[in-house]
């Protein structure tokens, strides 16, 4: 793993797991499953509902926890916490790779961290 993966699995707190490539590679399908991907690496928005987009994570206040790290970096394994670590830990979480997807699997909602600075979060169509 990288130095700043390591870095990042550090700053998160302690109920937070690493996932097998197994796993990881489960979740991953069912984000995709859920959430169009475009050729650019960007979560194709227009195919999603309830779209918001953030100047600053301080603004992303909804009430979930359980959630899952994705990474553009295919070669990361994803990572399972929750919201409150993520966000508390946010530079060293969306410093592993270009683009960093939260994946919310029970409610079927993302939050996106485009490399562009870009923070947005949506429900897939199907919810």
């Amino acid at each position: 793993m990288s130095v700043l993966f390591n870095e990042c699995i550090e700053a998160l707190d302690e109920t937070t797991v690493v996932l097998s490539l197994k796993s990881s590679k489960k979740i991953i399908e069912r984000f995709k499953d859920n959430f169009p991907v475009t050729n650019w690496g960007r979560v194709d928005w227009q195919l999603m509902t309830k779209v918001s987009e953030f100047n600053d994570i301080e603004d992303f206040n909804y009430p979930l926890t359980k959630c899952y790290i994705i990474w553009s970096d295919a070669d990361l394994p994803v990572v399972k916490s929750n919201i409150k670590s993520i966000i508390a830990s946010i530079d060293d979480v969306t410093a592993v790779s270009f683009d960093t997807w939260i994946y919310f699997l029970d409610k079927k909602c993302v939050l996106e961290f485009f490399h562009d600075g870009k923070i947005t979060f949506g429900y897939a169509t199907s919810v």
